[in-house]
C-alpha cells in the first residue's frame, strides 16, 4: 500500500511527536507499506526522512502572533502541498489531526483519508477562554468530516468521536512505545536516594507540576532519601519550594537517555482534568516505559493502568497530596526495579503498527482505491 503521512509540526522543539511519527512509518515500511512524510513547518529547517513545506520561518510557539503566522503558513504552502501529494498518488492518506485552513479540502477530497484523533472530541480546556476554544473546535470539525474514518488514541476520545460521526468507522489504537530499551535494575545501597523523574514540556498546566513541587515539599525532611528532577520547563517557569527538587530546563536525547536511566520512578500526567481528559495514551508514559520505569499518575492510561508496576491515583485536584500515603508506598516499594519486558512487548509500536495496517487496508477495500 502506497501511505502520504500528512501532518503539522514543529520538528526541532516537538521531539515526542517526531519520534512517534518516525516510528510508526519505521514499522509500516517494515510490512511492506511505502510511506512519504508530507510535513507543514513553523520554520525552514530541512530533514532527509521529511517532505517539509513552509513559507513563513516561525520563531517561537506561544502567543497569539506565533499562532496566527502559523496559521497563515498553512494557507501558503497548500499550492505546493497539493502538487507534492497529487505527484506522489497515494492510496490512502493518514492524518495528524489538526485545525482547518484554506485549501484542506482540495487536498483531501475524494481521498482515502484516516486521521489520527489525540483529544477527545468537544472538549474544551479550562485554560482556554471560549472564543478561542469555539474558534478550535469550529475549525477542528471541518478537519474531521473530511475523514473517511479515524484512529483514535484511546477509548474515551473514539467514544466522544462516536456521538458526532457515528458512520465514520473508528478503531482505537493507542501510542506505541517505539522500542524497548535495555531494562536494568538499579543497584541500590541503603544510604543511597531515590530518584524521582518527571519529563514534560513548557506551558502545560495540565502536567501537573505545581502538584509534584508541593509534595516535593511535604516530602522534604519526613523523607529526606527522595529527590526529584523535573526536565523540560524551565525554573523561571516553576518555583521549587523544597531544597530536594531539581530543575534541568530542555534536554537532547543523550542526557535525557542518562536521567531515564538513573531514575527509580517516574512521574506521568498529574492534572489531566484541566483538560477534561479522563483517559490517555501519552508519549510521556511511553517514554518511561521504554526504560521499564515504574510511574505514577493521576489519569487512566489506556495500556499501562493495566500493570502493577504503574500506579493510577484519583483524576482529582491535589492527588498527589490527598494519596500521599499510598504514594509513598508505591515510591519506596518499586524504587531500583523495572517494568517486565513481557509486559511492556504487547505496547510496542511493532504491533500497533500491525493493527494500523489492517485498518488502512479495510478502508481501502470499503471505499476504493
Amino acid at each position: 500500500m502506497k501511505v502520504a503521512y500528512l501532518l503539522e509540526l514543529d520538528l526541532v522543539n516537538h521531539l515526542g511527536v517526531k519520534k512517534k511519527v518516525f516510528s510508526q512509518v519505521e514499522n509500516l515500511r517494515r510490512l511492506g507499506c511505502e510511506v512519504e512524510i508530507f510535513c507543514i513547518t513553523p520554520s525552514k529547517e530541512s530533514d532527509d526522512n521529511v517532505k517539509v513545506f513552509n513559507s513563513i520561518n516561525i520563531s517561537g510557539e506561544f502567543g497569539i502572533t506565533s499562532q496566527l503566522f502559523r496559521y497563515l503558513n498553512r494557507i501558503l504552502v497548500v499550492k505546493k502541498l497539493r502538487k507534492a501529494l497529487s505527484d506522489y498518488s497515494p492510496e490512502l492518506i493518514y492524518m495528524r489531526e489538526g485545525v482547518y485552513y484554506p485549501g484542506l479540502n482540495s487536498i483531501l477530497d475524494k481521498k482515502n483519508v484516516v486521521i489520527e484523533v489525540n483529544h477527545v472530541y468537544g472538549n474544551i480546556e479550562k485554560s482556554k477562554s471560549k472564543l478561542l476554544a469555539f474558534g478550535f473546535h469550529f475549525l477542528r470539525k471541518k478537519t474531521l468530516e473530511n475523514a473517511s474514518a479515524f484512529i483514535a488514541i484511546s477509548n474515551e476520545v473514539s467514544t466522544s468521536l462516536g456521538k458526532v460521526f457515528p458512520s465514520k468507522p473508528t478503531i482505537v489504537i493507542s501510542n506505541g512505545i517505539a522500542k524497548i530499551n535495555k531494562l536494568t535494575k538499579l543497584t541500590k545501597l541503603s544510604n543511597n536516594k531515590i530518584n524521582i523523574l518527571m519529563v514534560g514540556s513548557p506551558n502545560q498546566p495540565w502536567q501537573g507540576y505545581d502538584q509534584l513541587l508541593n509534595f516535593a515539599e511535604e516530602l522534604e525532611f519526613s523523607h529526606p532519601k527522595i529527590h526529584f528532577t523535573i526536565i523540560g520547563p524551565s525554573s523561571s517557569e516553576l518555583v521549587a519550594k523544597s531544597q530536594n527538587v531539581r530543575f534541568c530546563g530542555y534536554l537532547d536525547e543523550k542526557d535525557l537517555t542518562e536521567h531515564f536511566i538513573s531514575a527509580d520512578i517516574a512521574i506521568g500526567t498529574l492534572a489531566a482534568y484541566r483538560k477534561n481528559i479522563n483517559e490517555v495514551s501519552s508519549l510521556k508514559h511511553r517514554a518511561y516505559g521504554s526504560y521499564g520505569i515504574p510511574f505514577i499518575t493521576s489519569v487512566y492510561d489506556t495500556d499501562f493502568s493495566k500493570l502493577e508496576e504503574v500506579l493510577t491515583i484519583p483524576n482529582i485536584d491535589n492527588s498527589i497530596i490527598i494519596n500521599k500515603n499510598i504514594v509513598i508506598d508505591f515510591i519506596i516499594s518499586m524504587a531500583g526495579k523495572r517494568i517486565d519486558r513481557k509486559s511492556l512487548e504487547g505496547i510496542t509500536e511493532n504491533n500497533k503498527s500491525i493493527s494500523r495496517l489492517s485498518f488502512f487496508n479495510s478502508i481501502v477495500d470499503r471505499v476504493g482505491s
